[in-house]
């Protein structure tokens, strides 16, 4: 995780608020985005690739600080799972807040919600880029591959 963090870590880049100084509120400034992009491009990965951010249960504080919500959920018609399908660089953004604003430099009111879903989503999200990283992800993900 230390990996994921280092790598995506940029000075320029608000957490809170995407760095934006425009209007649209719905993505990155441009300038952050750009330099996010090329790492993601990278390391094999693309920015828009989908990523499962896995929710379930009821909506915590947590998931409410994920402003603007970007997510798109995968079983509306359920009132437990939640689960939405968010772009790779969303997905880095929630890590990030998680990560930043939650766990790592002092706990608030909001760390006490932090579910085993929001730590899943975080170490699979590691996981993948890491693996990509590496170069591996496609040999454990090769049917009849024992890895």
């Amino acid at each position: 995780m230390v990996y994921l963090f280092l790598f995506f870590n940029s000075r320029n880049y608000c957490p809170n608020n995407r760095g934006l100084d425009h209007e649209d509120k719905t993505d990155f400034n441009p300038k952050i985005r750009k330099d996010l992009d090329s790492r993601i491009n990278e390391i094999g990965l693309n920015s828009h690739d989908i990523f499962t951010w896995t929710i379930r249960g009821e909506i915590t504080e947590i998931n409410k600080t994920f402003e603007p919500n970007l997510g798109v959920r995968m079983f509306p018609e359920s009132d437990t799972v939640y689960d939405e399908k968010v772009e790779l660089i969303e997905a880095i953004q929630r890590a990030r807040i998680i990560r930043n604003f939650i766990t790592a430099h002092r706990f608030t009111e909001v760390s006490k919600f932090l579910s085993p879903y929001d730590v899943f989503n975080v170490q699979t999200l590691a996981r993948k880029i890491l693996l990509h990283k590496l170069q591996v992800w496609e040999i454990i993900n090769t049917p009849n591959n024992i890895a």
